[in-house]
C-alpha cells in the first residue's frame, strides 16, 4: 500500500516536472528542452523582433550568422552529439552587448541495465539496477507501460494476460525536465505457469574453513541458497542468487561440522520460495593409519544419497559404498607408503559432494609372511643360484648360509632376486635361509631351509657306482620326484633313469668304453608352476683294473690260452709290463696286451717257479698308475 502511494505521488511530480517551454533569462528566446541524451536536438524560438540581426551561439565558439531571422516566432534547431553541459546564447542586435542564454545539459545515452525474475502464473518482476536516470519506462510489449523512479522503487510486477511463452521487455531511462529520447534496452523473456527448479550440481570441501558449491539456475529464475549445520532440516538463508553458477562459503569448521545445502526457486512477485531439488551435504572426513590398515571415518547426513565413491591417490578405488556407511578399512596398503583419500557422495540426478583430501602414511608391526617357494639350482660353473618371487613388502633380503650342517651365518644382503653363490663347496652340501625386512623394519619368522640337491658317489673295486643325494628343500608343496641322468666325458647323454622318490642309485652297468661319466639329478616339483631345478654335476672316474692269471704252463701241451702269460686291462689307454725272475733279472717286457710272455728268455725255456711282474699304465682319464704281482710258471712232465 505504501509503495502504491509513493508511485502515485511520483506520477504527479513527473507530470509537473515536464512544464515546457524553457525561456531564456532575458526573455528573448525559448527552447523546447534543456536536457536530453546524446544525440540531443534543441529547437530554439526567438521571442523578439531582431531588427535584422538575430544570432545563436550553440557551443560557445562564436555566434552563427546563418542562424538569423528578423521576425519574432521563427525557430531553429541544433543537435548536440557529445555529452556535456553547454550554454546556448541568443543575440538580438548587432552589437550583442547583453546576449540572452539558456544552459543545455547533454547526458550520455546509456541503455539501462535491469534484471528479470520469473514468477508463477505467467508473471514477472522487473528490477532496474541502473541509477543513471531519474525514472525508467518499462514496456511489456503487450500494451502495458509502467514508469518507475530510480532507486529502491525501480521495480514492477506484471502478469501477461496472453499466457505463457516468449515475451519482450524494453526499458529506457528518462530524466526530469528532459527530453524522452534515451535508448531502450530490450530483453527476451519466457513466461511460465510454474517456476522451474534450480539444482545443486556439486559441493566441494576446499579447505578446513571453506566449501565451494556449484548450482544451476534456470534463466531469469531467482534462487535462494540455504545452509543447515549438522542437519538437513533446519536451514538459514545464505543469499539470493541470480545469473550465478557457484559460491565459496567461508568461515566454516569443516573438521568438526558437516553442512547441508539446498537451493530454492523464489517467486519474486510474492517473495516466497519453493524447494524441489535435492539437499546436498558435506562430510567430516578423516583418515587414520592403524596397524596394518588405514581407517577412514566420516560423518554426514545421507538422506536422499545414492552411495559413496572413494578415490585413492586421485584414482577411482572403491565404488557403490552404501550410503549408510560411516567407516571403511583399507587393508590393501604397503608399509611406509603415503595414501591420499577423498570421499565422494553421489546423489540421484548426478549431484556430488566431495570431501577434503586426507593423507596418511601406513605402518604395521605385523611380521611379513616368509617366502614359500624358493628355487635353488646348480649352474654349470658349480655356482648355486637362488631365485624366488619378490615379496611386495620386502625392502631387503638377507642370505644366511649353512655349510655341511653347521649353523646359519649371515652371508650377504640384497634387494631383489636372484642371488648367485660363487663360494660353493665341491665336497659338502650347502643350505640357506632367506628372511627379509619390510619397509616398517619388520622381519619374517620361521623361514624355510633352502637346500639344493647335492650328489656324492663311491666306486667299488668292480667299478660299480653307488650314487646318493640330499633331499631338495625350499618348496612348500614339496618334491614330486627325482630324475637321474648320466653323461659321457664329452657331454653326450648316455642314460635317463626313470623318475623316483628315492635319493640313491646303484649303477652296475659294465661299460668298458666310458671310464669317466657325470651324473646330475633334476628335481620335479609338486607345484607345476615352479621350475625344475638340478643338482651339482658329479664326475665319476672308474678304476682301470688289471686282470691276469696266477699261473701258466708254457709246455706246448695246451690249452692254448695257458701257454702265454698275458695281462688284461679295463679303461687302459697304454701300458708297459716287465717280468723278473727271483734274482731280479729282467726276463720280458711288453707294451701290448696281445703280446704276452711265453716263459723263455733269449729263446731258452725258463725253469718252473715264481716270477714277479710290474705293470705301468695310463687310463682314459689320463691318470698313470703302477700295479705289481707274481705269476707261477709250471711245465707238465
Amino acid at each position: 500500500m505504501i509503495r502504491q502511494q509513493l508511485l502515485l505521488l511520483f506520477s504527479l511530480l513527473t507530470t509537473l516536472a515536464y512544464a515546457q517551454p524553457y525561456v531564456g533569462k532575458l526573455g528573448q528566446f525559448q527552447v523546447d528542452q534543456i536536457k536530453g541524451c546524446a544525440p540531443f536536438t534543441v529547437t530554439a524560438t526567438s521571442l523578439v523582433d531582431c531588427g535584422g540581426a538575430c544570432f545563436y551561439d550553440y557551443l560557445g565558439d562564436g555566434f552563427n550568422p546563418s542562424a538569423a531571422d528578423h521576425r519574432s516566432g521563427v525557430t531553429v534547431s541544433y543537435s548536440y552529439t557529445t555529452p556535456g553541459k553547454f550554454t546556448l546564447r541568443f543575440c538580438s542586435s548587432n552589437n550583442c552587448v547583453t546576449p540572452d542564454e539558456i544552459e543545455i545539459d547533454v547526458v550520455a545515452n546509456i541503455a539501462p541495465e535491469f534484471d528479470i525474475y520469473t514468477c508463477n502464473s505467467n508473471a514477472v518482476q522487473v528490477k532496474v539496477v541502473d541509477t543513471n536516470y531519474n525514472q525508467y519506462v518499462i514496456n511489456y510489449s503487450d500494451g502495458s507501460t509502467v514508469t518507475v523512479p530510480s532507486g529502491s522503487l525501480a521495480k514492477d510486477n506484471h502478469t501477461f494476460i496472453d499466457g505463457s511463452g516468449a515475451k519482450t521487455i524494453g526499458i529506457r531511462g528518462r530524466n526530469l525536465n528532459a527530453a524522452d529520447n534515451c535508448t531502450t534496452n530490450t530483453k527476451s523473456f519466457t513466461a511460465v505457469a510454474a517456476i522451474p527448479a534450480p539444482t545443486i550440481n556439486s559441493l566441494q570441501t576446499i579447505s578446513e574453513t571453506a566449501l565451494d558449491v556449484q548450482y544451476t539456475l534456470p534463466q531469469n529464475v531467482l534462487g535462494r541458497l540455504d545452509i543447515g549445520i549438522n542437519n538437513n532440516s533446519t536451514f538459514q538463508q545464505i543469499k539470493n542468487a541470480y545469473e550465478e553458477a557457484r559460491d565459496t562459503i567461508q568461515s566454516l569448521s569443516n573438521a568438526t561440522n558437516f553442512y547441508c545445502f539446498r537451493i530454492g526457486a523464489v517467486d519474486a512477485c510474492t517473495n516466497t520460495a519453493s524447494y524441489a531439488s535435492a539437499t546436498v551435504c558435506s562430510m567430516v572426513f578423516a583418515a587414520t593409519a592403524k596397524d596394518g590398515f588405514n581407517q577412514l571415518d566420516w560423518n554426514t547426513n545421507s538422506a536422499g544419497m545414492a552411495n559413496y565413491s572413494l578415490l585413492r591417490n586421485q584414482n577411482s578405488y572403491l565404488l557403490n559404498i552404501p550410503a549408510a556407511g560411516r567407516t571403511l578399512n583399507d587393508i590393501d596398503v604397503l608399509c611406509n607408503e603415503t595414501y591420499c583419500y577423498q570421499l565422494i557422495a553421489n546423489y540421484p540426478g548426478g549431484a556430488t559432494s566431495t570431501s577434503l583430501e586426507k593423507c596418511v602414511t601406513s605402518f604395521t608391526t605385523q611380521k611379513p609372511p616368509a617366502l614359500t617357494d624358493i628355487n635353488a639350482t646348480y649352474n654349470e660353473a658349480s655356482t648355486i643360484e637362488l631365485s624366488w618371487t619378490n615379496a611386495l613388502t620386502a625392502e631387503e633380503y638377507s642370505i644366511y648360509k649353512s655349510l655341511a650342517g653347521t649353523g646359519y651365518t649371515l652371508y650377504t644382503s640384497l634387494t631383489s632376486t636372484p642371488f648367485i653363490d660363487t663360494q660353493t663347496s665341491l665336497t659338502s652340501p650347502s643350505c640357506y635361509q632367506i628372511p627379509y625386512q619390510d619397509a616398517c623394519n619388520n622381519f619374517t619368522e620361521n623361514d624355510l631351509d633352502v637346500c639344493p640337491v647335492f650328489l656324492s658317489a663311491t666306486v667299488s673295486t668292480d667299478n660299480k657306482v653307488s650314487i646318493s643325494w640330499t633331499d631338495y628343500q625350499g618348496w612348500s608343496g614339496g618334491v614330486a620326484a627325482y630324475r637321474l641322468e648320466k653323461y659321457s666325458q664329452t657331454g653326450a647323454r648316455l642314460r635317463v633313469y626313470p623318475p623316483s622318490t628315492s635319493t640313491s642309485f646303484l649303477d652296475e652297468e659294465n661299460d668298458l668304453v666310458n671310464q669317466v661319466t657325470t651324473y646330475k639329478v633334476f628335481v620335479i616339483p609338486v607345484d607345476g608352476t615352479l621350475p625344475a631345478v638340478n643338482s651339482n654335476t658329479l664326475e665319476v672316474i672308474r678304476r682301470p683294473n688289471l686282470f691276469y692269471p696266477t699261473s701258466f704252463t708254457p709246455d706246448k701241451q695246451g690249452p692254448v690260452e695257458n701257454e702265454v702269460f698275458k695281462v688284461y686291462g679295463q679303461y687302459v689307454a697304454s701300458f708297459e709290463m716287465e717280468i723278473f725272475n727271483r734274482w731280479g733279472e729282467l726276463m720280458f717286457t711288453s707294451n701290448d696286451f696281445e703280446t704276452g710272455w711265453d716263459g723263455t728268455f733269449r729263446g731258452v725255456d725258463q725253469p718252473d717257479g715264481t716270477y714277479a711282474f710290474v705293470a705301468r699304465l695310463t687310463d682314459y682319464a689320463g691318470r698313470t698308475s703302477k700295479s705289481s704281482g707274481s705269476i707261477v710258471l709250471l711245465r707238465k712232465r
